[in-house]
């Protein structure tokens, strides 16, 4: 059985819970008349800073001119402050003696011990399933959760810079183990004291055959089972998200996993003896019992940063370990987050949780990247936050959702007009916003959303506060190492993250000094730059014979989960039915397949292949026709072709670096990383031409190591 932390009981009055999709405005307006009826209670966030460790952060310099301060955050939350309406369940947490309700969250602080050193900003990321990103993104280091590792901290850019760094536990259903950070929150339970039970559907797709499979999303723990709901249990399987499901009965599979070849009893996992097949959609339905107050995952962003922004010591009198020797706390916050924890900071937008308590502002500038438009299953009843759209996989958890613009945006469909900020707005809080997609998050992410109508016939313009940026010709992560995987086509080996640096420090001096970032670089319907994948086809013509195509991309349904979903966050249909899809777009591209807007790479802008946004899985995978969730693909050009296009490798390096040069003029790349993305550049020229043209292989994109 899974199991959760258990946690005493409050038994109160039935009260309807706060809403889901932005309903949050009725939610707050109707907290609020109920809060002035009522005695108002001690406004807290974080009560009590527990640390573990305080070490020195030895760099690569070698010279501990930092610190790493490892520990626990315990907060409480009013649950009837106006501010806590939009948190599902969240009345229905215990309570403490006070009547607030309480958790706790690990948190990682790294800061210069000098407080000269600093910066006087931080730097707050929002972990990407426990796992931690900036160094990687920033820094060039190899991803890991080890930061102390020479290897993580690549060249220490950030630290270089001043800032102080953290990260916060937020999501409650991550695994333990791998460093992953941690959040326990507590279970709801009904006003009378009874456990709250709910239909959960857990999707499966393997991508090789298998006869057990773990149920459970990304590095996720999922819900219990209720008492006897193991039996009852439903194994469907389908060969498209559209498609009809078909039963398979009971006594042909079984909660199990496979040990060494022995089969043993097990509710993470499915033992299927026909055999899983890859590509197919399978879900196990069930009822759960006791659902974890996920939203409360959001309150804990928005008040360790409150804490470590705001407040000199905690209701303890224990300092504030972010106060530097000075005794100052950071004039500015910056947020950043990828994919997952980017999506996590617009739901907060949405919601009006980047406001504390006492409705001050969490964080000055965010900057979301890979996010798309999307949110996600973060703050509703049995909500999975690891689960996301994708355009094969996944389809039936809330992730991508009205509205999705930073402007007043239409719902076609329903009618309903919104935008992500009119939260922002009514409490009189906008952040700055940079928002990067990579050509596959306009494929396998709907990242189109972000700038156009739901029905893609119009552009919409960002607001005042927000800059958009598409990395032409990357994916949604960098491969690191090349390989085809499960993919039809080798992945492209677009890095990007020079143009991150450069976008962070212009962020950063938004913020800072109200200096305008660069324009925005997005395709769009008007020029004909962002078009349907009818129109991309006809664009498509001088690639390699043979190539295969998509046949569909992600274009996300409505999810239809009942009545009381919009309004209280409870789903009462499962799985979900699905309504009539958002309409969205892919950037338009050249003959040879590379994309005519967005910000390119150097490398990308003075190509020596094709760089397609996306990738196909192949027969042995399954789903054949399926895009990739992460990927897009590279066609490397022959050297033949390559000596047509560039008249030596000299006249190659000196294009590449010509583009650099303007690229620094432009402020999307930093000075110090011109000769880097220069040399990377010829690298990768270097090795496709030495390629045999009938190697198909991807290892020639690895780099040798020196």
């Amino acid at each position: 059985m899974l199991n959760h932390t258990s946690f005493p009981l409050y038994q109160a009055p039935a009260k309807k819970a706060a809403s889901f999709f932005s309903p949050t405005v009725l939610a707050r307006s109707l907290a609020v008349a109920g809060a002035l009826s009522m005695p108002m209670l001690a406004q807290a966030a974080v009560e009590r800073v527990e640390i573990v460790s305080r070490t020195p952060f030895a760099t690569q310099q070698g010279d501990n001119k930092f610190e790493r301060i490892e520990g626990r955050l315990h907060y409480a939350v009013d649950p009837e402050d106006a501010a806590n309406a939009p948190i599902v369940d969240v009345r229905l947490a215990p309570r403490n003696a006070q009547g607030l309700v309480e958790f706790s969250g690990d948190f990682t602080l790294i800061r210069p011990v000098d407080g000269k050193a600093a910066n006087g900003k931080l730097l707050y990321e929002v972990n990407n399933r426990g796992n931690y990103w900036l160094f990687n993104l920033f820094q060039n280091g190899v991803f890991s959760n080890d930061l102390n590792s020479v290897e993580a901290q690549g060249d220490n850019w950030l630290l270089n810079q001043g800032y102080s760094l953290l990260w916060t536990g937020w999501n409650w259903d991550v695994v333990e183990g791998g460093q992953r950070q941690q959040l326990t929150l507590p279970i709801a339970r009904e006003a009378n004291g009874d456990a709250i039970q709910g239909i959960v559907v857990n999707e499966i797709v393997v991508n090789a055959p298998t006869k057990a499979s773990s149920h459970l999303g990304i590095l996720a723990r999922g819900y219990p089972f209720a008492p006897g709901a193991q039996e009852k249990a439903e194994l469907t399987v389908r060969d498209t998200p559209e498609g009809e499901r078909t039963v398979i009965p009971r006594d042909q599979w079984q909660l199990a996993k496979l040990d060494d070849g022995k089969v043993v009893a097990d509710d993470t996992s499915v033992y299927l003896p026909a055999g899983f097949e890859p590509g197919r959609i399978y879900e196990l339905r069930y009822t759960a019992q006791d659902p974890v107050v996920t939203g409360l995952g959001l309150a804990a962003v928005r008040d360790a940063l409150s804490f470590f922004r705001y407040e000199e010591q905690d209701k303890t009198g224990q300092t504030n370990p972010l106060l530097d020797q000075q005794g100052t706390l950071p004039e500015h916050v910056l947020a950043f987050g990828i994919s997952q924890s980017g999506r996590v900071l617009q739901t907060m937008l949405l919601d009006g949780l980047h406001v504390d308590e006492k409705q001050r502002p969490t964080f000055d500038g965010g900057f979301l990247h890979v996010a798309g438009g999307g949110k996600g299953s973060f703050n509703h009843r049995f909500a999975q936050t690891t689960r996301h759209f994708s355009p094969h996989e996944e389809s039936i958890y809330p992730t991508d959702y009205f509205p999705f613009a930073t402007v007043t945006q239409r719902d076609e469909v329903s009618g309903k007009e919104a935008s992500v900020l009119d939260e922002a707005k009514k409490v009189g809080v906008v952040p700055k916003l940079v928002y990067t997609a990579s050509s596959t998050d306009y494929w396998a992410r709907a990242a189109s959303l972000l700038h156009t109508d739901t029905e893609g016939k119009t552009d919409l313009p960002l607001d005042d506060h927000a800059r958009a940026y598409l990395l032409s010709g990357a994916q949604h992560v960098i491969a690191t190492p090349p390989a085809r995987g499960i993919y039809e086509n080798c992945l492209l080996p677009t890095d990007y993250r020079p143009q991150l640096r450069a976008l962070l420090v212009a962020l950063d001096e938004w913020v800072v000094d109200d200096k305008a970032p660069p324009a925005s670089k997005i395709p769009s319907i008007q020029d004909g730059t962002l078009v349907s994948l009818a129109d991309y086809k006809v664009a498509l013509t001088d690639v390699p014979e043979g190539l295969r195509q998509p046949t569909r991309y992600l274009q996300p349904p409505r999810l239809q989960l009942g009545e009381r979903f919009d309004a209280q966050g409870i789903s009462d249909v499962q799985p979900p039915v699905f309504g009539k899809a958002y309409n969205t777009l892919v950037p338009q591209v050249n003959a040879e397949g590379n994309e005519l807007a967005g910000l390119q790479t150097p490398q990308v802008a003075v190509p020596v292949g094709a760089y397609l946004g996306w990738n196909l899985r192949n027969a042995e995978a399954g789903a054949p026709d399926a895009l990739a969730r992460l990927y897009g693909s590279f066609l490397p050009w022959s050297a033949e072709q390559l000596a047509q296009r560039y008249e030596s490798r000299e006249a190659y390096v000196q294009q590449v670096e010509k583009v650099a040069r303007e690229q620094v003029q432009e402020r999307v790349l930093l000075e110090q990383d011109v000769q880097a993305v220069v040399n990377q550049a010829a690298g990768l020229y270097d090795r496709v031409v030495a390629k045999p043209v009938d190697n198909l292989q991807c290892e020639y994109q690895q780099a040798a190591k020196s």
